[in-house]
């Protein structure tokens, strides 16, 4: 859902979303969090 809402425009940037969903306890190797990343092209 993040990277869709990058692509289409509506987020500027994963990395901030990706970083509150870890703080609110979400676990997220940083394998997922790499490829996520690569696909939204940061």
């Amino acid at each position: 859902m993040i990277v869709l809402a990058k692509r289409k425009g509506l987020i500027s940037s994963v990395t901030p979303r990706l970083k509150t969903l870890q703080d609110s306890g979400l676990w997220l190797s940083e394998e997922v969090i790499s490829l996520l990343k690569a696909q939204a092209e940061e």
